[in-house]
Order: structure tokens, then C-alpha cells, then sequence
């Protein structure tokens, strides 16, 4: 048995020793005795008694400490590192300083968690099996914490015993009694008792715990004065950076942000902006990008909003394509005057090509055309419209060029045709640039979109584009806004190569469109005769009739 026991320990994962360790290899050998002794038969008993009393712990072994004996010698904890144990339980367990095993014990496993349970040691000497599974067992009265000024340490241990707790310990502890219920509420109502001072050294532990934030908060939203504010902001203004990148510890930044004053957001911002790069990489960061954030929408002074705009501008093009970064960039256009952002538009302008062809720069493209204003505005549609060409049949930066076009700015639509010219039936047959042809015929006046169709018939393939994949909405879409002599064109070009559409899969929806826009084309054109009838004089003759409205009258 003892090599059984010995290879499954090799097999349990290096650095288990903390849960898993006898203190020889015949740990386990026993004489055929001890099983009586430790399981001792009544003949007066019933089966059930017998096997609610049976245990296979030796009475002499213990599941805590390296190379531990019977429970009431000394022990030290020991943990090498990460890996998988007997319970396939994941933790790290730091050296807690002296313990001695007569006062208290301890036993980490999955099932449970026991901190200064006296009844514990008693419980594994008499080798009960029922102290180890019992529920009420594992839910024992919550440890008492000791909030002394010189002895803060969350209950875990006291100096009086000999025991040291540094401040990333006493952070990690904290975490643990997150497996009780009320445990959270105790650490709340604790610290809410503690006076704010005696936490001195030890908020920024407090802090980047997921547990100790949430209580650090709570406390930061209570204070009254601003000597508490300026002490909270003393003891964090040195760790700021490594406050906003932490991931619980970003909440307690913005939380910070709410509460300090002018002064001290200026000295936040001046920490944060020290060295080159350095705010450009904290926007970078998933838990970074909400404090600058949160810390942009508190800024208040001129200066301020000068520093940080000049440590954003070399980082702009790294800003705008990443997906934590351009939420900076937008809430810089949200909360920051256009004369203070216009030389982050200037730069953006320059690399129009590089951020509009970008998944997340393509969205931050859109959004500084519709804040820029000026020349700054002029300059950033003259670069879009210079690459318009390159851009319409991009995937992201035909969206780009769609937006310009929404806008509906005469001179701008008319600097867009000539950039595309002799460009349109390429587009059309483009998965990205027929929808950009298409927002021409929606949205541009139709002296703008008949230089588009006139090209599209002049072209000796154009019947190819009804039975194209992407060509056949251009058509569509042509037909529905088109009046007069080229939408007759158009629909003569259809009708005529009708049996080559009925061939092919894109030209057969085509025409099933076709057909039922023709109807509701004549059914339109007769009910506009029968408007001046006598019979529906009862009508609005006001009204501007669509398509829709005769559909619904129909």
C-alpha cells in the first residue's frame, strides 16, 4: 500500500505537499490490530452503527503541514507552486509564520475551510469521519478579526504568537473568507468600525483584493473630511499606475476620481504622464482603459486637459485600432472642447487610410467627421474622399465612405463622383462596393445618381450585372429611385435578357422582384388617375401617396 500511496502522490502533482504528505513511507502499514482498535465491532450493534462508525484515517497522520506528524507538534506550511492535488483543489498557500498545532487547526481542502477552530485538532485525534463531511462542522462560527492598530493582520494570526503578515498576505486572506455567505458583510461591518487611520500601509493590499475593494469603496463614498480623502489619496497616489492596471484595483481608481479634488487630479495626471508611452499603454489595458476613462470625465481645468491630450497624440493610430483604446478617443470627443481634440483630429486625418481600414478605426473614423468642425472638418472628409477609390472596396472602409455620403453635402458627393469615376461597374460587382453605390442612388439627389447609371449602361457588360451576386441590387436599387427616361432603359435592359435570368439563381430573384415592383408601378399609376374620380373625393388630395400607402390602400 505504501507504494500505491507513493505513486499516487507523484501522480497528484508536484507542490501538493501541503495537502498530501506522510511522514514515512510505512505511514500506512499498520498491524492487523490497529483496524480492530480503530474500528472496534460490538456484537450488540446494529450493521448501520458499525458503518457510520467505521474510518479509514489513521490515527496518528494529518492532512496539514509538510511531512506532518500527529496533530499537536509543531508545524510549517510549505507550497511550491501550482498543480493539481489529491482534492483537485487550486490554491497557493504563502508562509504564515509559526503555528502551533495545540492551539488551533487547519485543513484546506475544497469541502473546507477552517481558521482557529479549536474543536478541529480534538475532532482528528478521536478520527472522527463524520467531523470531516458534517455540514454543521463546515460551517463554523465565522473567525473573529482583530483590527488593532499595530495588529491588523484580518484574523489570520496575531504577533503575540510569533507570526509576521505581510500586506500582499494580508490581501490574500481577505479573498478567503469569501466561501462563507455573511463573509463579505462581517469584513464590511469590521472595517466599518475600524478607524480609517489604522489601515495605514495596508489600503493598496485592501484595494487590489476582489473583496477588499468592494469594502474600500463602501468607505471612500462615507468619508466626510478632506483629511480623510488626502490621507486615502496619500496612501495611493504612489502606486496609481499599478492601481488602474489592477483589475479590482481600477474600481478603487474611480472611485478615487469622485472624490478628490482639483489638486489632486492634477497630480494623478501628471504621475500618469510622467514618461512617454506610459498613458498610451494604460488606455491599452482592459482594466486601464476604464480608469482613464473615468478619470477624463472628472477632468476640470485647462491644463489638465492639455497634459493629457499631448501624452494621447503619439499613441493615436494605436488608440483608434484597438478595442480598449478607441473607447478613450471617444470619450475625449465626448467630454473635451473641439479646440482641445482638434489636434488629435489633425493626426487622425493623416492616417486616414491606415484607421478607416481598420475594424475599430473605421467606427472612430465616422465619429470624428461628425464632431470635427472647420477646417479641421474639411481636412479629415479631403483625405477620405482621396482615398475614397481604396477605400469603397475595403470591408471596413466602404463604411467610411457610406457615411460621407449620408451626410448629404452637395459638394462633397460631387468630389466623390469624380474620385470613383469609371470606378462604378467594378464597385457594382463588389461585395463591400455595390453597398456603397447603392447609398449614392438612397441618399445623393438624382442629378448625382444619373452620371453613376448613365456609366453603369455605357459599359459593354452591363448585363452582366443582373445576373451578378452584388450587381443585381445595384439594379434594384437603381430602379426604385430612378424616374423617367433611364428608368425605362433600365427596365427594357431587364426585360430583354429575361431568358438569360431565368437561368441563373441571383438573375431569377431579380426578376421576381422586377415583376412585383411593375405591379405595384401600374396599380400606383392608376390610382393616382382615379384620384380626381368623384368616387374617393373623401381622400386627402394633400397627401404625398407612396408605394406603401397604396399597397396599404389596395
Amino acid at each position: 500500500m505504501s507504494d500505491n500511496m507513493s505513486s499516487y502522490g507523484r501522480r497528484g502533482g508536484q507542490g501538493y505537499s501541503c495537502f498530501f504528505e506522510c511522514q514515512s513511507s510505512n505511514s500506512f502499514q499498520q498491524s492487523p490490530s490497529s483496524d480492530h482498535n480503530k474500528n472496534p465491532i460490538h456484537t450488540n450493534q446494529t450493521l448501520e452503527d458499525a458503518f457510520a462508525r467505521l474510518s479509514i484515517i489513521p490515527t496518528n497522520h494529518s492532512f496539514v503541514g509538510q511531512r506532518s506528524g500527529p496533530i499537536g507538534a509543531a508545524k510549517s506550511f510549505h507550497f511550491e507552486g501550482y498543480g493539481r492535488g489529491p482534492y483537485n483543489f487550486h490554491s497557493h498557500i504563502g508562509p504564515i509564520g509559526g503555528y502551533n498545532g495545540n492551539e488551533n487547526g487547519i485543513l484546506t481542502s475544497m469541502q473546507n475551510f477552517y481558521c482557529f477552530d479549536r474543536a478541529r485538532p480534538q475532532a482528528l485525534n478521536a478520527g472522527s469521519h463524520d467531523a470531516l463531511t458534517s455540514q454543521k462542522q463546515r460551517q463554523k462560527v465565522l473567525p473573529k478579526l482583530s483590527f488593532f492598530k499595530d495588529d491588523l493582520c484580518f484574523g489570520i494570526q496575531r504577533k503575540s504568537r510569533g507570526g509576521v503578515m505581510s500586506a500582499n498576505d494580508m490581501g490574500s486572506s481577505v479573498s478567503k473568507f469569501n466561501v462563507y455567505d455573511g463573509g463579505y458583510c462581517f469584513l464590511q461591518k469590521s472595517l466599518s468600525q475600524c478607524c480609517l487611520y489604522d489601515l495605514k500601509g495596508r489600503i493598496l493590499s485592501l484595494a487590489k483584493d476582489s473583496v477588499g475593494c468592494r469594502i474600500l469603496q463602501e468607505r471612500m463614498k462615507n468619508l466626510t473630511s478632506r483629511e480623510e480623502v488626502s490621507f486615502v489619496f496619500s496612501e495611493l497616489i504612489g502606486n496609481v499606475i499599478q492601481l488602474m492596471l489592477d483589475h479590482s484595483g481600477n474600481y478603487v481608481f474611480q472611485k478615487l476620481m469622485e472624490i478628490c479634488n482639483e489638486e489632486q487630479r492634477t497630480n494623478i495626471i501628471l504621475m500618469v504622464t510622467k514618461t512617454d508611452f506610459q498613458l498610451v499603454n494604460i488606455c491599452l489595458d482592459v482594466h486601464g482603459t476604464r480608469a482613464v476613462q473615468k478619470l477624463l470625465e472628472h477632468v476640470t481645468t485647462q491644463e489638465q486637459r492639455n497634459l493629457i491630450i499631448l501624452a494621447l497624440c503619439p499613441g493615436i493610430v494605436a488608440l483608434t485600432t484597438d478595442a480598449n483604446g478607441l473607447h478613450v478617443i471617444e470619450h475625449c470627443l465626448k467630454y473635451f472642447s473641439h479646440d482641445d481634440y482638434k489636434y488629435l483630429l489633425n493626426i487622425v486625418a493623416n492616417n486616414c487610410f491606415a484607421i478607416a481600414t481598420d475594424r475599430n478605426g473605421c467606427c472612430v473614423m465616422q465619429h470624428c467627421v461628425d464632431h470635427a468642425q472647420g477646417e479641421t472638418k474639411e481636412k479629415l472628409m479631403n483625405e477620405i474622399i482621396l482615398n475614397a477609390t481604396l477605400l469603397a472596396d475595403n470591408c471596413y472602409g466602404n463604411y467610411v465612405v457610406q457615411h460621407l455620403v449620408s451626410l448629404k453635402i452637395p459638394r462633397v458627393i460631387e468630389s466623390l463622383l469624380r474620385q470613383l469615376e469609371k470606378n462604378f461597374f467594378s464597385l457594382s460587382c463588389n461585395k463591400y462596393g455595390s453597398n456603397v453605390v447603392e447609398r449614392f442612388f438612397h441618399d445623393s439627389r438624382e442629378e448625382h445618381s444619373t452620371p453613376i447609371v448613365l456609366e453603369l449602361l455605357c459599359n459593354p457588360n452591363v448585363s452582366m450585372l443582373l445576373v451578378d451576386p452584388y450587381g443585381n441590387y445595384v439594379i434594384k436599387s437603381a430602379l426604385s429611385v430612378l424616374e423617367g427616361p433611364l428608368r425605362n432603359t433600365l427596365c427594357d435592359m431587364v426585360e430583354r435578357h429575361s431568358p438569360m435570368m431565368r437561368n441563373n439563381l441571383y438573375g431569377k430573384k431579380l426578376l421576381v422582384w422586377f415583376d412585383k415592383w411593375k405591379l405595384r408601378a401600374v396599380i400606383f399609376a392608376q390610382i393616382l388617375s382615379l384620384a380626381w374620380d368623384a368616387r374617393i373625393r373623401h381622400w386627402n388630395y394633400s397627401r404625398d401617396w407612396t408605394i406603401e400607402d397604396v399597397e396599404q390602400a389596395i
